[in-house]
């Protein structure tokens, strides 16, 4: 069958599919007849058929190997494949021909539209081949291969022109192709400096020009933003969560209309197959369902398409928010569109509909920083005319910088936790780690580039069906040959083995050495080179294969040493050298050898091949490692000469060998994705080196927003304020909410506290108690204050003037119902009012005229009024100050002062004493910050700065010191900040540093601790807990913990592990410091830099390249305690190992040499006893009998007879004729049916209520009849009966016993004692000081000393028959009481101070049940009893969102039926048949469910749904569907509906399945109250 190597991605990503296999040059597009298959009627037979007759062909079948073969021969000359395959110009072909039969001049033609290929052959007098191919068949083979020299897509023909007997067998038909770097248009080759043309320019000595710094190339043309699913090494990343493309109406999203909007109008218009379009201010949002979503996430990525219809009119845009909380807009300005947080990808133009002129779509990414939580995502139209309007055409979102298949990832492209059976790479992806250069290490998969810090692919993966290519040809050279070899064609020195081809192989290679060269450019100091041999299935025992590098000693192989097996017969070796190199060409040299090799089934091949080159570091000639450079360029300047060769925000990037620029905001990056430090004003955030929330971006500089604005657009454009700093955004302005006022600097808005910081309008005052400007009192025009003595002008049309700080009634008219009323004018002494001063101080009525005044008093209105501002205190003055200042001590003449004063007299000094603290500026206070923080602009209510501050003017800093420490202090924000090493302002320095990076504690002047370290005590830099797993905190960083059996990667390359077995010890492949090393000299025989090569007698070489013991070749080495394969009896993995009852387990593999209580040893084997009356793990029960039908029976436990389901010896149903009661089957008699009416009830009620009379002799208890004890009359379960409760006298409680301490009991009746005890009269008297007598036990206070028993008991105990005795019931626990609960209810879980649960419960543990009996329902330690009756009822639930859908499906993958599914419960699914309970308590107000059910042929579907409103008895609102299920194809029914509480309250639900039959109903008192019923009926 064929298969495609590669999947084809949309052409938007074409180009970025490529890199991540750039080394590999050729890549697999499809193949046919590549493995063994045999073809069935000559149909379907693999990818070619006859023109005429689609999918048929003749063919060949074979027995060894089992498959076809499709051929051309006379009667069938041509053959065209099924589908149209797509070539590229540069494509090439390869497909193996197997000649049978006589031919001459033979041809085979491949014809792919107007492209011909032609291949002759005439067969030899004698094929040389009769093996390896079908059977015995005689044959010859051979490779055609040729390019493809115009693109096209179009079907493949193979014909011939044959008309004798021969025939042609076709086999491993490839086509492929060839990868350039990203970069390259065309290529020779998949490198860098191997490009034909560019998308980007022209090509210049081959190499394309990249992208301008900070711009990536992206569907064919330079842009600043790499696309959504890509980063800048055009890696794909993320996945999608959420993609909807081209919305279908718009009832696919509800519109919202914000609500400070008066008018929300919104026009529509109905255009394709867009969401919208809106206008005006209307908003859009879309609900994200994470809850589901098990992948990691990192900046979750948001990709919106939108389309705009007109430009956004002037001070509009489009607000996007999540959560209702904004992260981003596009706004138009007087400077046009902008991008608010939003990376703008494209923009295109498209035809507009007929209302608009000027369309345009933009794609753009959101990567915001939240949890992983569902979300709301809305979009907010700011519009102000309708003149323009938008709609989203795509809206997709994925898990961001969050690579695929991968679980957890915290930092931006490195994946911490891969999903199951993936491994970390050195890129952070996911990976499944089985390339032939990779390595699993933990969590981690290491590859060959990995070794040191500067290494690169020369070749990876080779693809040997190019070796004949021009690119090619010089590497691989032969130098000689014997034998047989090629019988594919001289130039074809590869195969196809497994879907991929391998160097040589079989009809290829026997008995030929080949020299491989590869030219290395730049300075190196080491090759790591890999790959696998792969011998024939009949390789014979003297076939060598010898690998020689250099002129190195050759290193031989055989067979024999190779430890992989394969399925095919064949086997093959890893092989894995380092060596020192230097010089710019590396040679290498293959050999098959061997006599009676052949290429048949003797052959060899190579596979999985690798070179990786270790660089010297950038600008270094030569050197001895990745770190220790000899020779320097001396172009580059001195301080680039280092370790950390880039220059200022530069990084080395791996992939080309040179130092490419950071992006723009970085200082310092190890990639273009991870900055390490930002340049001057930006911060680093998970996104990288970007502005803060509250500054804005404008000439590669973050600058402030302005006060107030929590985000921004420029210095005069806020986009959001912060209600808690009581502002509110008007006009792109953050404006101070009413009743409060703003402040220089201060983004918080002040609460207006008098009316000098707050204007209130006139008649209102500033009222300190409310916060608000309030109405004066009613006789002011205007005030200060709101009280009566607060005015500072009256209203005269009301007659009234001001004296004071009170507007008083004019001369002539006096105060009444707070009204000034005219005075009359004949005198009355009681209108006091009335009367007006005047010259000597005397008192005159209204209508008399007042001429002259005292002094200090002016005429005003006929009367005598003080001056104000003489300075002369008069009449109705309190004061004189010379001023009109307001709040300081005396305004107006009278005692007038702030508001925090409590008195306001003569003494009162001001200022007032304030709180300092309160916010609040008064007394002595030079200022309140309402803080305690030093250094702020104020502290302990006084004006204070920065230590450095050199001038201070009111809390604020205009000077600086200059120097310090030899840094500077520069002005920041009105404070003093030092500057650190570059440029850095910091608020102080706890070290010097001089630099940004982070490697010996201190960073830009503050202590701190490397990137791994989870947990650092910054004052003095020192690391305390980390991160990675496997490294320990040392100093300021984290050091690998070597010994823990973790081989860890330190990601900033200082401590590495090679290995780690888990300890320290040296010489055991592991050395203590956890770099490689060889073992013993006994144990590894061959030792090459470090790693082993061959192994002694009893070891096998690892893949590792460490020896480990043969476990079962019965040689026991000195890892091995033992080596024999005997489980269980001795040894297991080279371990002790005997059964878990074993006690003690020979060491040496002996097997069990003492077995634990209750087995005995038979051959070193432990079986357990039974009849010993003691359990063992082995036995379900051992009650010391071989009685029958007792629950046990030869140590398993068996039920009654009459059972018919019985579990672990407890019976659980009954057969017919017996009735089920407590675990036991009684037989149904005449005389009595219900199993609590047993021999000794008299009468026994035939409605199932138990035994209603007893016998004499027994008493009723719950409706069952036991005996009496004390009656004297020894009945039923008797032993006996003596009418007492004595203690220790033969009979007790009527069973016989005998005294504590008698070791020899017959009947009652003691005979003789235990040691420690006195033998008298049938008793036994412990010996003792206290108390001799056995009746005086600890609960005995006081103890007769003539033998006559306990004379007074402890409390909480009653004394019978001079024994002491607990009180049941008092709630107090003593004695051998199990419980006290105070009471005698049955069935509570304490009955009679014994724990016990109710008859209807099987499984009962300390009074609590844990399982019911069948026909209860177990719910919460509780068994329910139901009726099925049907209760005419209001029910407390009602249904909602009922849908019912059909699906047809091929394969239902549904196994049962019926099935159910509760989304809000943990258990969730319910596809099983039963019962189950669950209970729905107040936390459930609602639940969410749907019911599966497959339909098939001859079955209706009937269902039911009951809301339950009952008028006299009647549901009127039961709903019933019925579904025909379909005659010939089977299909699915979904119901899908909400239940919800009308009552807030517990409820018990009951969720019942059967094959046919479904229900969910709801327990009502002992009631069952169906809600819903679904079942199949037969048609």
């Amino acid at each position: 069958m064929p298969f495609m190597m590669i999947q084809k991605e949309a052409s938007l990503f074409a180009l970025m599919t490529i890199l991540q296999v750039s080394v590999c040059q050729w890549t697999g597009i499809v193949g046919y007849y590549c493995e063994n298959e045999i073809f069935t009627n000559l149909v379907n037979v693999g990818g070619f058929s006859v023109p005429s007759q689609p999918k048929i062909a003749q063919n060949t079948d074979c027995t060894n190997p089992p498959t076809s073969y499709i051929i051309l021969y006379s009667q069938q000359q041509i053959l065209k494949s099924d589908v149209e395959i797509e070539f590229i110009s540069g494509d090439y072909i390869s497909m193996d021909l197997f000649f049978q039969s006589n031919w001459q001049n033979g041809i085979v033609n491949i014809k792919i539209g107007g492209f011909n290929y032609e291949f002759q052959y005439s067969s030899p007098n004698q094929y040389p081949l009769s093996k390896g191919f079908c059977d015995n068949i005689q044959y010859d083979v051979k490779t055609v291969k040729f390019e493809i020299t115009s693109s096209q897509k179009d079907l493949v023909e193979v014909n011939t022109n044959i008309n004798s007997n021969g025939k042609v067998s076709i086999r491993n038909f490839y086509l492929s192709r060839l990868l350039c770097y990203p970069l390259c248009k065309t290529c020779k080759g998949a490198e860098y400096d191997q490009c034909s043309s560019c998308y980007n320019g022209s090509p210049t000595n081959n190499i394309c020009q990249p992208c301008p710094d900070n711009k990536y190339l992206m569907q064919n043309e330079c842009k600043t933003t790499c696309d959504f699913y890509y980063r800048s090494n055009y890696d794909r990343t993320s996945s999608p969560i959420s993609f909807e493309q081209d919305f279908p109406n718009e009832e696919r999203y509800s519109l919202k209309f914000p609500l400070m909007i008066n008018d929300p109008e919104f026009d529509k218009a109905n255009f394709g197959l867009f969401h919208g379009i809106f206008t005006k201010n209307t908003a859009t949002y879309r609900f994200v369902d994470l809850s589901s979503y098990q992948q990691g996430i990192c900046l979750i990525g948001i990709r919106l398409s939108i389309s705009f219809y007109n430009d956004i009119p002037v001070g509009g845009g489009i607000e996007f928010k999540i959560n209702n909380t904004y992260y981003g807009s596009i706004q138009n300005t007087n400077e046009g569109k902008k991008f608010h947080r939003t990376k703008l990808y494209q923009e295109d133009q498209f035809i507009c509909p007929s209302l608009w002129t000027n369309c345009q779509s933009s794609t753009i990414f959101l990567f915001v920083d939240i949890p992983k939580y569902s979300f709301v995502f809305t979009a907010l139209g700011n519009y102000k005319t309708s003149d323009s309007g938008w709609s989203i055409r795509e809206f997709e979102v994925s898990s961001g910088y969050c690579q695929s298949n991968c679980k957890f990832c915290e930092i931006p492209y490195v994946c911490q936790i891969c999903n199951d059976a993936l491994y970390i790479s050195s890129e952070g992806n996911c990976v499944p780690c089985n390339e032939s250069y990779e390595t699993i290490n933990s969590n981690f998969c290491d590859s060959y580039d990995q070794e040191t810090q500067y290494s690169k692919f020369l070749i990876k993966n080779e693809y040997f069906s190019q070796i004949n290519d021009p690119l090619q040809t010089s590497q691989y050279i032969l130098v000689s040959q014997k034998g047989v070899n090629f019988l594919k064609g001289s130039s074809i020195f590869y195969s196809l083995w497994k879907r991929k081809y391998i160097f040589g192989g079989q009809f290829v290679w026997s008995q030929a050495k080949f020299k491989i060269t590869h030219e290395i450019k730049n300075p190196h100091h080491r090759v790591t080179i890999g790959f696998y041999i792969l011998y024939g299935k009949n390789f014979p025992s003297d076939g060598k294969f010898i690998y020689t590098f250099e002129q190195n000693q050759a290193i031989i192989k055989s067979r024999e040493s190779a430890d992989i097996t394969n399925d095919d017969e064949t086997k093959s070796e890893r092989m894995k050298f380092i060596e020192i190199h230097f010089s710019n060409t590396l040679t290498l040299y293959w050999e098959c050898s061997g006599d009676n090799n052949n290429p048949q089934d003797a052959y060899c091949g190579i596979y999985g091949y690798n070179v990786v080159v270790h660089y010297c570091q950038p600008n270094c000639l030569q050197c001895l490692n990745y770190n220790a450079c000899q020779l320097w360029d001396n172009s580059v300047e001195l301080k680039y000469r280092t370790a950390n060769a880039c220059q200022s925000k530069k990084y080395y990037n791996k992939q080309e060998q040179k130092c490419l620029s950071c992006p723009a905001t970085c200082l310092t990056c190890t990639s273009a994705q991870n900055c390490q430090s930002c340049v001057s004003t930006y911060s680093l955030m998970r996104q990288g080196c970007s502005c803060l929330m509250n500054q804005y971006e404008a000439n590669n500089q973050c600058y402030e927003c302005p006060i107030g604005c929590n985000q921004c657009l420029s210095d005069t454009h806020c986009l959001e304020c912060v209600i808690e700093n009581k502002r509110v955004l008007q006009n792109g302005q953050c404006v101070c909410l009413e009743g409060y006022y703003s402040e220089i600097s201060n983004p918080v808005c002040q609460k207006c506290k008098s009316q000098l910081t707050c204007q209130c309008t006139s008649g209102t005052s500033y009222d300190l108690s409310s916060n608000s400007c309030t109405a004066c009192h009613s006789t002011c025009l205007t005030c200060f204050n709101t009280k009566i003595n607060g005015c500072l002008s009256c209203d005269l049309t009301k007659n009234r003037i001001l004296k004071g700080l009170k507007c008083s009634c004019k001369p002539g008219y006096y105060e009444q119902s707070n009204s000034c009323l005219s005075c009359p004018t004949t005198k009355n002494s009681s209108l006091t009012q009335c009367f007006k001063l005047c010259l000597n101080n005397t008192l005159i009525w209204h209508s008399v005229t007042c001429e002259s005044c005292d002094p200090g008093f002016k005429l005003v209105l006929g009367e005598c009024m003080p001056v104000c501002g003489d300075f002369q205190i008069v009449g109705y003055e309190e004061c004189e100050d010379g001023n009109n200042d307001l709040d300081d001590l005396c305004f107006n003449c009278q005692y007038q002062c702030p508001n925090d004063c409590q008195t306001c007299t003569s003494t009162t000094v001001l200022p007032c004493s304030g709180t300092c603290g309160d916010g609040i500026v008064n007394g002595k206070e030079e200022c309140d910050d309402g803080n305690n923080i030093e250094f702020d602009g104020c502290h302990n209510c006084k004006f204070q700065c920065a230590q450095s501050c050199t001038k201070c003017v009111k809390g604020k800093c205009q000077q600086c010191v200059t120097k310090r420490f030899n840094n500077s202090f520069l002005m920041s924000s009105q404070n003093c900040q030092l500057q650190c090493g570059y440029g850095y302002l910091i608020e102080s320095d706890y070290c010097l540093s001089e630099t940004s990076t982070n490697v010996d504690g201190c960073q830009i002047c503050r202590f701190n601790c490397r990137s791994d370290c989870s947990n650092c005590d910054y004052k003095t830099a020192t690391c305390l807990d980390c991160d990675p797993i496997g490294f320990k905190p040392y100093s300021s960083f984290c050091k690998n913990n070597c010994g823990d059996g973790l081989a860890v990667y330190d990601h900033n390359l200082f401590y590495s592990e090679y290995c780690d077995d888990g300890n320290i010890i040296d010489n055991d492949g592991c050395s203590g410091q956890c770099k490689y090393e060889c073992q013993d000299g006994i144990i590894c025989t061959s030792c090459i830099n470090t790693r082993c090569y061959a192994c002694g007698s009893g070891f096998y070489l690892s893949d590792n390249y460490d020896c480990q013991s043969k476990c079962g070749d019965a040689i026991k080495t000195q890892f091995e305690q033992c080596d024999i394969e005997l489980p269980y009896r001795g040894c297991q993995d080279c371990l002790p190992k005997c059964q878990n009852s074993c006690l003690d387990c020979s060491t040496i593999g002996l097997g069990c040499l003492q077995c634990q209580t209750g087995y005995q040893n038979i051959d070193n084997m432990c079986y357990t006893i039974c009849g010993d009356q003691y359990i063992t793990p082995d036995e379900q029960c051992d009650d010391g009998n071989l009685i029958f039908e007792d629950g046990c029976h030869f140590c398993e436990n068996i039920c009654t007879f009459g059972c018919s389901m019985c579990q672990y010896g407890i019976c659980y149903d009954c057969n017919e004729g017996f009735t089920y009661f407590k675990h036991k089957c009684i037989k149904i008699q005449d005389n009595y049916k219900d199993p609590r009416c047993n021999s000794s009830c008299l009468e026994c009620s035939i409605e199932g209520l138990g035994c209603l009379a007893c016998k004499t002799g027994f008493k009723k208890i719950d409706n069952v009849c036991y005996s009496i004890c004390g009656d004297k009359l020894r009945i039923a379960d008797e032993q006996c009966d003596d009418d007492n409760l004595k203690f220790e006298d033969g009979c007790h409680q009527c069973q016989k016993g005998c005294p504590i301490g008698c070791s020899n009991c017959q009947e009652g009746v003691c005979i003789d004692c235990l040691e420690g005890f006195s033998y008298f009269k049938n008793q036994c008297i412990k010996i003792h000081d206290i108390y001799r007598d056995p009746r005086c036990e600890s609960s005995c206070l006081e103890c007769s000393i003539e033998g006559s028993g306990c004379l007074a008991c402890s409390t909480g105990f009653n004394k019978i028959d001079n024994v002491c005795y607990s009180v049941c019931g008092d709630s107090q626990r003593y004695g051998e009481e199990q419980c006290d609960d105070a009471n005698f209810y049955y069935e509570d879980g304490c009955h009679q101070c014994r724990f016990e649960c109710p008859m209807s419960c099987s499984n009962c543990n300390q009074g609590v049940c844990y399982k019911c009996h069948k026909g209860f329902l177990y719910f919460k330690h509780q068994c329910f009893e139901f009726t099925n009756a049907p209760l005419a009822e209001n029910s407390n639930f009602k249904f909602t969102n009922l849908i019912i859908d059909q699906f047809f499906i091929d394969k239902p993958s549904q196994i049962n039926r019926i099935q159910a599914k509760i989304f809000e419960f943990p258990q969730q699914d319910y596809d099983s048949i039963g019962q189950f309970v669950e209970g729905m308590d107040s936390l459930y107000p609602n639940l969410t469910m749907e019911v599966y059910l497959k339909c098939f042929k001859n079955k209706k579907l009937e269902g039911e749904i009951n809301n339950f409103r009952y008028n006299k008895g009647f549901d009127q609102q039961s709903t019933i569907f019925i579904y025909q299920c379909h005659e010939t194809y089977p299909h699915l029914i979904t119901y899908s509906f909400k239940i919800h509480k009308k009552v807030l309250k517990d409820e018990i639900l009951i969720i019942t399945i059967f094959e046919d039959f479904f229900e969910l109903s709801t327990l009502v008192r002992q009631y069952k109250q169906i809600l819903l019923q679904i079942k199949f009926t037969n048609i």
